[in-house]
């Protein structure tokens, strides 16, 4: 796992970059207003991406270790499945431009989109490909070369005088680019399994696309908010709120998600060869990592949400999303360790059911509390909402995985990290204030400064009592 995860870690790290890079030049460049209309843009080719394709994602990578199906036939058929709904998407969205919907005047924008989904859907299923063959470099040759294309056309639009239409085109171009230069292709002559005779779209279907409406729960959790908070607060109080979230997920996501890409071929190999023992061996690490950054990275975030803000986001979004950073990055921890840790105990299980059920019943809960929240309280209220919805989907995940044990003790786990947060915490406000109160013309007032020794303040904090508190357990059990 730790050679997978340092291949991984490496490239995700560049494309961190990029995105800290998009974040911190768009929302200087680009007026309040518009930067919020690019944010609403990147969301509504997102739930294109995950609503027309993330089904089809998760059967390749469930069925590619399958003894029944071949990889090659496996690969054909997704390909072919993809195209026809890239087919689909384009055709609703030339549909809309012809009824002059949702603006008038919004045809580019609208078709900007709906091609731009299409293809991070279609980047999306050849990293999966990549990633269960286990091709690590040619994954990581691809994310990076999508990531930096598209940042490069993005900015240079703007530049050039474009507003948040161009920069989604210049996104849409760079994305094409690195898709037909490094997608995956086809592997050679290769068993193609016991079952090489039976069509394969069926079982891509019967598992994958039950999936569609937990990806349909799980847009209104990532995408409904900003949509509401443009309806009711505009475009601006969208960009400090998408701000704040895209820059957590970027970090503190990016992180988890790495673990995960490094670790789940692995328990998923496990589990095909020596069942519930075996899954339990290979996630250990995993569980481990997991639960220790993720609470680690809310607690950063939370705790320095000022600064951070201040640093790394324009002058005319950074107190607005400071403001709503605390709740986010709860949010987006509970959602990693979901996402990237709890559910995989319902993927061996190829519990679909149970997955439609948890991400319903998250997307319930958020679409509530954002209905009674956001018309009073703004991107405050969409992020406690995110929160709420996304510690409910955590909790849910963990029950309904309960049968198969990979997860037993885990509230000592979470006992343990509480403990850590708050001595973390302790040690990030004890330190900022102390530099706070010195001379305004002090070196270390300086955010980017201060900011990293508050960090570090409360790393040791959390670490500190984290592995104190293991030792405690390792010594009393």
């Amino acid at each position: 796992m730790l050679r997978h995860a340092g291949i991984y870690f490496l490239f995700r790290a560049g494309n961190g970059v990029v995105a800290l890079l998009s974040l911190m030049l768009l929302t200087r460049w680009l007026p309040a207003d518009q930067y919020g209309r690019y944010a609403l843009g990147i969301s509504g080719a997102n739930v294109i991406a995950a609503l027309g394709f993330q089904w089809l994602s998760v059967s390749v990578g469930r069925f590619h270790s399958s003894k029944e199906i071949g990889p090659g036939r496996l690969f054909d058929t997704a390909r072919r499945c993809a195209w026809v709904v890239g087919a689909a998407v384009l055709a609703v969205a030339l549909l809309l431009v012809a009824l002059d919907w949702p603006a008038s005047g919004s045809a580019g924008f609208v078709l900007t989109v709906a091609a731009l989904g299409v293809t991070l859907g279609m980047h999306g299923l050849h990293l999966q490909f990549l990633n269960s063959r286990q091709d690590a470099l040619r994954y990581g040759w691809l994310t990076a070369s999508r990531s930096w294309l598209a940042l490069a056309l993005c900015l240079a639009a703007v530049w050039g005088g474009g507003l948040a239409t161009a920069a989604l085109a210049g996104s849409l171009v760079g994305s094409a680019a690195a898709l037909a230069l490094l997608g995956a292709r086809k592997a050679g002559p290769q068993d193609e399994g016991t079952s090489a005779r039976a069509a394969v779209a069926p079982e891509l279907l019967r598992f994958g696309l039950p999936l569609s409406l937990t990806y349909l729960s799980i847009t209104i959790l990532d995408a409904s908010d900003r949509f509401m908070l443009n309806h009711w607060h505009g475009t601006a109080a969208v960009a400090a709120y998408g701000a704040a979230f895209d820059l957590i997920q970027q970090i503190l996501g990016a992180v988890l998600n790495v673990l995960y890409l490094a670790a789940y071929p692995r328990v998923i190999a496990a589990w095909e060869r020596g069942g519930i023992d075996a899954a339990k061996a290979a996630l250990a690490p995993l569980r481990k990592a997991t639960l220790t950054l993720a609470p680690l990275g809310a607690l950063l975030f939370a705790g320095l949400a000022p600064d951070i803000a201040a640093l790394m986001l324009g002058p005319q979004v950074a107190a607005q999303a400071a403001a709503v950073m605390p709740a986010v990055a709860v949010a987006v921890a509970c959602s990693g360790m979901r996402a990237f840790c709890f559910d995989i105990a319902l993927h061996l299980r190829r519990a679909t059911r149970l997955h439609v059920t948890t991400t319903a019943l998250m997307a319930g809960l958020n679409l509530m509390l954002n209905l009674a929240l956001i018309p009073r309280f703004g991107a405050w209220g969409a992020a406690i909402a995110s929160a709420a919805a996304f510690g409910l989907g955590a909790g849910l995940s963990l029950w309904f995985g309960r049968l198969d044990r990979l997860f037993d003790n885990i509230g000592v786990d979470f006992a343990r990290s509480a403990v850590a947060v708050l001595a973390g915490w302790f040690c990030i406000q004890v330190v900022r204030s102390q530099l706070l109160a010195l001379p305004p013309d002090s070196l270390v007032d300086a955010v980017p400064i201060r900011l990293p020794l508050c960090a570090l303040a409360g790393i040791a904090g959390y670490l500190g009592i984290h592995e104190f508190a293991r030792f405690i357990q390792q010594r009393h059990p």
